[in-house]
């Protein structure tokens, strides 16, 4: 693994931890920090960063000797992930790897297995859209309250929450 990559990785972890305990401690309070409100944001663009120089990484080793100066100097290369299926060659053509899926089907199949218009990746559309926010402003963040009242007889409990009789 490229050692920048995984210093990098190691980074992510580091702030994830952070993040979790900054959410753990905001719990008490009625609003969310701008503390964990920034690392939010910085978890989601160092990951989305994380990806986009792990496919650059691939592209300079076994696609970048292969194209021209001119190809080379249009390739937009990110790490494709994209709402539709017929746009994912689409992106790979723009970094300049439009031939993906016939030189490195494993590679493909992996990118197209793990797109958002699949079931059980629709997450990654938020994903994305959030880690774009870093453009606009820090992530927004909502908290709520789920209230749970249990009744207890010493021998057993039972317990309901907002909307249970």
């Amino acid at each position: 693994m490229d050692s920048d990559i995984k210093s990098q990785l190691i980074r992510l972890k580091e702030l994830q931890n952070e993040l979790k305990s900054q959410c753990e401690e905001d719990l008490s309070s009625e609003a969310t920090s701008d503390k964990a409100r920034n690392l939010t944001q910085e978890v989601l663009v160092k990951a989305r960063s994380i990806l986009d120089q792990t496919m650059y990484s691939f592209y300079k080793k076994k696609v970048l000797p292969n194209l021209s100066k001119n190809e080379a100097d249009k390739a937009r290369v990110y790490f494709p992930l994209v709402n539709k299926k017929e746009d994912l060659n689409s992106v790979l053509g723009r970094a300049m790897i439009r031939d993906l899926s016939k030189n490195y089907s494993k590679l493909y199949s992996f990118l197209e297995s793990i797109q958002p218009y699949n079931h059980g990746f629709e997450w990654i559309s938020d994903f994305v859209n959030y880690s774009n926010e870093k453009h606009v402003r820090l992530i927004p963040q909502t908290k709520t309250v789920y209230e749970k009242t249990v009744v207890s007889n010493g021998r057993g409990s039972v317990s309901w929450g907002a909307g249970g009789t």
